[in-house]
């Protein structure tokens, strides 16, 4: 069952590449997954570039590289967003390492970037 056992890196890069398959991975030092894609959430939607780290035991975090992410006008902060620029896309007990990045974090991305629009 998803979520009982931690998929390896190399199983979640393939993943990835699998479902994205224009999308850049690598594996650095044996513990951290960097995969950097193009995601256009709508057709109506702008392309936005977000780079997925995974470092193995801890959660999937996210970036918005280019387009920069905008304030709404009348805003004072960027919702749903953590330190450095991380987007917050679940709680923490919403994803557990025995799931595919492709099948959640990705996907939840280019939700969260449809709302964020």
């Amino acid at each position: 069952m998803a979520g009982d056992q931690r998929l390896s890196l190399a199983s979640q890069a393939f993943s990835l590449r699998h479902a994205y398959p224009q999308g850049r991975g690598r594996i650095e030092r044996g513990s951290q997954l960097l995969f950097t894609v193009q995601l256009q959430p709508t057709a109506a939607s702008r392309t936005y570039t977000v780079r997925i780290e995974y470092t193995l035991g801890r959660q999937p975090q996210v970036r918005v590289l280019n387009p920069p992410l905008r304030l709404r006008e009348g805003a004072s902060e960027i919702p749903h967003i953590y330190s450095a620029d991380r987007i917050c896309l679940h709680l923490p007990e919403e994803w557990t390492a025995g799931m595919q990045i492709a099948d959640t974090i990705a996907p939840w991305t280019s939700e969260w970037l449809v709302v964020h629009e």
